[in-house]
Parts: C-alpha cells; sequence; structure tokens
C-alpha cells in the first residue's frame, strides 16, 4: 500500500465506557481495504447536542451502541449527526460526493452501501432492527435541491431534532391530544424542545418549563404561549395537559402529576436533556416512550408526498432562522471545534454534567 494511500485507511474515534459515561478516550484504529459496494468517508462536521446525550443515556435499551460497534463491548463510539466527504469507493457513489446523515464521532468511517438511489443510499446494517431505517439513510448533497453549504452546520443541528418533533405532534394529534387543553414542554430552552413548540403553533396551547436562567432565552425565542421555570409551577393553569418531556426527569413529571391530579392526561417521554437525573424507570399509564424511527410509515408518507416534504422543509428553515435570529451568544452561536484534534470533543462533552440543555457545538 503506498505511503499517501495509508493515512486514509486509519481513523481516530472517541470513545465512551458504556459502564461510566464520563470516562472517555480517543484511539486510534486501522480500517481494513475497501471491497465491492463500500465507501470510505472522511467525517468533518459534526453537531453535538443533547440529542447526543440521549443516544449514550440509552445506548444499550435502544442499540445506539450498535451503529458503529467500537471493536470492545465495554465501550461505545456516540452517534451524531453531520456531514462527511466520500474519499474512496468501491461502488456507484463517486469520490468528492458530500454526504449528509448518522456518522461516529470519528475522522473516517467505512459504510457498506445496501440500497442506492440518486438522492440518497442506504447503509447495511445486519445487527439492528429494520424499523431504524431513519438512520441507515444518507443523502447525497448533490441532488438535493435544499442542500446549500453554507446551511451545513444548522442542518446538522437542526434536522434530526425538527424530524423528532413533528413526529412526536403528530402522534398527539393523532391522539387528539388525550384530550389536553394545552402541552407542557420540559427543557424548553434545548433545541428538540422548541421544535417541538415550533410544530405545535396554531394547533394548541404551549408552554414551555425550563431553568431561571433559560427563561429570557426562551421567552426571545417566541415560540411558547408561556414560558415558566421549574421553581414556578404554581403560575400553571390546571386544565387537562399533556406533556411533551425532553428533560427526562422523573422527579419533575411527578410534581407535574401531583400538581395537577386528574389534569394531568398524559407524558410522552422523548429525551434526556436533564442528563444525571433519574428518568422515569417504566412508562405507566399516564406516559409513554415515544422513539422516532416506530413511526417510519410516517416518514415513508412525507417522502412520498413532494409538496408535503417542501412545506415541512420550509416550516424548519423558519424555525432555523427563529433560532439564528436570537442574540444571546451562548446559544445562537456555535462552539467550534478542529476535527484534528478531537480530544476537544471529549472536553466538550464534559458539559453535558453541568448543563446539558445549553450546550452546542459544531466539530469541523
Amino acid at each position: 500500500m503506498c505511503d499517501e494511500f495509508f493515512p486514509r485507511m486509519k481513523t481516530r474515534q472517541l470513545v465512551i465506557d458504556k459502564n461510566d459515561l464520563k470516562k472517555t478516550f480517543v484511539e486510534q484504529r486501522d480500517l481494513p481495504p475497501l471491497v465491492d459496494n463500500q465507501i470510505l468517508l472522511e467525517i468533518d462536521r459534526l453537531a453535538v447536542t443533547a440529542n447526543n446525550a440521549t443516544y449514550v443515556a440509552l445506548g444499550n435499551t435502544y442499540q445506539y451502541w450498535d451503529f458503529f460497534p467500537s471493536g470492545n463491548p465495554k465501550f461505545g463510539v456516540m452517534p451524531c449527526w453531520g456531514f462527511a466527504t466520500v474519499v474512496d469507493s468501491k461502488s456507484q457513489i463517486q469520490k468528492g460526493e458530500r454526504i449528509f446523515g448518522y456518522f461516529p464521532t470519528a475522522t473516517h468511517c467505512i459504510f457498506d452501501v445496501d440500497v442506492l438511489h440518486q438522492t440518497n443510499f442506504i447503509v447495511r446494517r445486519p445487527q439492528l432492527p429494520r424499523d431504524r431505517i431513519v438512520y441507515h439513510n444518507y443523502v447525497r448533497c448533490k441532488y438535493d435541491p435544499s442542500y446549500k453549504k453554507e446551511n451545513e452546520s444548522l442542518c446538522a443541528l437542526f434536522w434530526p431534532l425538527w424530524a423528532t418533533s413533528y413526529f412526536v405532534v403528530d402522534c398527539l394529534q393523532e391522539n387528539a391530544f388525550f384530550g389536553a387543553k394545552q402541552v407542557i414542554v420540559t427543557s424548553a430552552s434545548s433545541k428538540t424542545a422548541f421544535c417541538a413548540a415550533f410544530c405545535l403553533q396554531h394547533k394548541i396551547k404551549c408552554i414551555g418549563l425550563t431553568s431561571k436562567g433559560n427563561i429570557p432565552f426562551v421567552e426571545k425565542l417566541g415560540l411558547y404561549d408561556q414560558v415558566i421555570g421549574y421553581d414556578q409551577l404554581d403560575k400553571l393553569d390546571k386544565q387537562d395537559t399533556v406533556v411533551v418531556d425532553v428533560a427526562g426527569d422523573a422527579k419533575l413529571l411527578k410534581r407535574l402529576e401531583d400538581l395537577l391530579g386528574d389534569k394531568f392526561k398524559k407524558a410522552a417521554l422523548v429525551g434526556i436533556s436533564h442528563f444525571g437525573a433519574a428518568p422515569i424507570a417504566k412508562p405507566g399509564d399516564k406516559s409513554f416512550s415515544f422513539f422516532a424511527p416506530e413511526q417510519k410509515s410516517k416518514l415513508s408518507e412525507i417522502q412520498a408526498d413532494e409538496s408535503k416534504l417542501v412545506q415541512e422543509l420550509s416550516a424548519f428553515m423558519n424555525l432555523v432562522t427563529a433560532y439564528t435570529a436570537c442574540q444571546d451568544k451562548r446559544l445562537s452561536q456555535a462552539i467550534k471545534i478542529k476535527m484534528q484534534d478531537i480530544k476537544q470533543v471529549e472536553q466538550t462533552l464534559m458539559v453535558y454534567d453541568l448543563k446539558i440543555e445549553e450546550s452546542t457545538a459544531i466539530v469541523e
């Protein structure tokens, strides 16, 4: 193997101890030579948000660790949404193509291309259930009319969160909001939460719950009908309520249920942005775990209806505009990290232990 080619066949990846999520390290691994229908990608832009902490916290339950095996069952590689460039190919996908999708926190990776279309392709991952198709689908950017290179960071940050939020709201609508007159969204400053608030606009009253320090930021977004601090629950209207729980905090949900009594109709358990808080051990009669890939039939329906897809993409971009228009430097500006020094990603992850819902990072 020539010297010029050899460096591309190695990867550096961020590895997490599955039994102690605060323990992380960077390792270098050799990558095998490509075989037919494989591509080698160089990953250069990843979004690291509270959403990724959910992947890590639920790594065993929902098999997030199985997407990118580390080679050691004691350790896992955190998945992220982002962009990569094809640097070698033994498939019909060309070198130099820009790809958007679900990647390991690493510098390089190899994908087995299972199904190839002009606009996208599906990666083969037989170790995972079929309902994970959302994560196996990758966009070929040069064939995507909505792709703009200058929007890559915002797309990586928002697209997966918006998709999750869209389907949560769709689920609530299918069930007539379980008879509720208002929706409470926890961890209201997190991107998943305010994407949900955007999708709920003009449908039902939406209340955002957040920490005291985040109230000004959340109010600036203009997406919630009311913003309340976690220490101000007495301000809630005691009417029929459904909760979109992004925080994943069992104690907070118990406080809400005790306060609202029989007005507490249902809680959709969506995320765990309050990293370190104890989540509900098992959903009960008034709660259910929401898992976006299980809504894959809805995703297929949207993809089949081009006009609807364009409308929803337009709504998504409006949300991005609302986000970037906010002048709060903590959240409207991404922390930029050079991928060449992946160790800094490890340091960024430590922010999760302090205040995860405020964490936003672009890895470049």
